[in-house]
């Protein structure tokens, strides 16, 4: 077992979610186009098609071995495509969630990579380098499993993956025998480490500090770096669970838990809810308020064109729209506004309840030196140069600082701190396409 521990990373006044509330169920679910980097679909229904558990929906144009299936019953409601035919979403109007019978995959003569292929379960995967699900026919050098999420107002994984332990353990046993690599389980100091034995092709990293260290490009970095001739694939620990769940089972699993919560917001908890759920089927939705399928400092935006819970997220936050004018502006001595920097009166007298809200607090301008980038890489570069590189497409430069290992999400952190307002994961996501069409 390994234990890794370092103190630069940010500490946002937000905790974790740990409280279960029950379910929310909702009577639409759907796929948005946006939570899938570089895929290019092909539709195998039509609006108006009725579809069961496990009915695939559309597949990779560029790799039709990896399909996507409906994880309900019900009939396909919207396809929905936008300029130039960009895939929006498609939503199915939810008849019955309730899996039916059992797959009977046993004697099909399918191994486990098959079976993953076979119903659904590759998209869950994503590579490094450059963050996409990766080819039916690669194979990883290592996967990792981040069981540990330091996303402010992140459901507890330590509380999922106890009440789903038998899944879980099964779902990490399926990994290892598909794909007979090293798999690091990344975990927090408070993970149960009896659940599990390290072996041969399992070791368990404990991760110590503040956030990013629960995010997949700070455990690449520390444990196994790829390189463009060797990929590092990761998975999320709900995505084990339904793996285990399947195998168990024989069925696919319709539900996911996600936490609900914002700073203002009164219900904070854990909800078990349908995948890719309608979030206006199972919330109140206020003009007031901003929706983000994800985190705040990494997330998309819900609205009318993409109303849905997103594929790999655990959690909907919630925050205040911003927009209205303060005196002075950001130089305001108001003593309630979070700030890294210390630039205002709460970095030395610490309020009981913070302003946060969606406002940016300043402009676009030029990049500036400063230490802020430096107090929140937990990664092994120089985070200015790394930076640069970024904005300034310097494809071998930014390679030799470790933009192999990162996705967009690595890069949220230096947008929140940037005094410049610059937004890295927009660049960063130009540069790894860059990277990918040039090599």
């Amino acid at each position: 077992m390994r234990e890794i521990m370092f103190k630069r990373g940010l500490r946002l006044p937000i905790g974790k979610v740990s409280e279960f509330k029950g379910e929310k169920l909702s009577r639409e679910i759907g796929f948005v186009g946006d939570d899938f980097t570089g895929l290019k679909v092909k539709f195998l229904v039509n609006e108006g098609d009725k579809v069961s558990t496990g009915t695939p929906l559309f597949i990779n144009r560029k790799d039709e071995d990896v399909v996507f299936v409906s994880p309900v019953n019900g009939v396909v409601k919207n396809i929905v495509r936008g300029e130039k035919r960009k895939f929006l979403y498609l939503s199915i109007e939810v008849e019955n969630h309730a899996s039916g019978e059992a797959i009977d995959f046993e004697d099909k003569n399918l191994n486990y990579k098959d079976i993953l292929l076979k119903y659904g379960f590759w998209p869950y995967f994503r590579k490094r380098p450059f963050d996409k699900i990766p080819s039916s026919k690669s194979k990883p050098v290592a996967i990792f499993i981040t069981a540990i999420d330091t996303r402010g107002f992140a459901p507890d994984p330590n509380l999922i993956i106890e009440k789903e332990k038998d899944n879980f353990i099964k779902g990490v046993d399926v990994l290892k025998e598909a794909f007979g690599v090293k798999t690091f389980l990344c975990v927090d100091k408070d993970f149960n480490k009896s659940m599990l034995s390290e072996d041969e092709l399992l070791e368990i990293a404990v991760f110590h500090g503040p956030h990013p260290a629960g995010l997949a490009g700070t455990h690449i970095d520390h444990l196994r770096k790829p390189t463009m001739e060797e990929e590092v694939w990761y998975i999320d620990y709900q995505a084990v669970i339904d793996i285990g769940y399947f195998f168990y089972t024989g069925k696919i699993n319709p539900y996911k838990y996600v936490s609900i919560a914002g700073y203002d917001f009164k219900e904070n908890g854990i909800f078990k809810i349908l995948k890719g759920s309608r979030l206006d089927n199972i919330l109140d939705i206020s003009n007031d308020y901003r929706y983000i399928s994800g985190c705040y400092l990494y997330g998309r935006k819900i609205d009318e064109n993409t109303p849905f819970v997103g594929f790999y997220v655990n959690q909907v936050s919630i925050i205040k729209e911003g927009g209205e004018k303060r005196l002075f502006g950001w130089i305001s001595p108001s003593g309630k506004y979070f700030t890294v920097l210390g630039v205002a009166l709460s970095k030395f007298i610490r309020p009981k309840k913070y302003i946060f809200d969606t406002s940016m607090h300043g402009s676009l301008r030029p990049i500036i030196p400063i230490a802020s980038y430096n107090k929140v890489t937990a990664i092994d570069t120089e985070p200015l140069a790394l930076l640069r590189a970024v904005l300034t497409k310097d494809i071998d430069r930014a390679i030799d600082l470790g933009i192999l290992s990162l996705g967009e999400e690595d890069f949220s952190l230096y947008t929140y701190v940037c005094p410049s307002k610059i937004d890295f994961i927009k660049h960063s996501r130009e540069l790894l396409d860059t990277v990918e069409k040039e090599w």
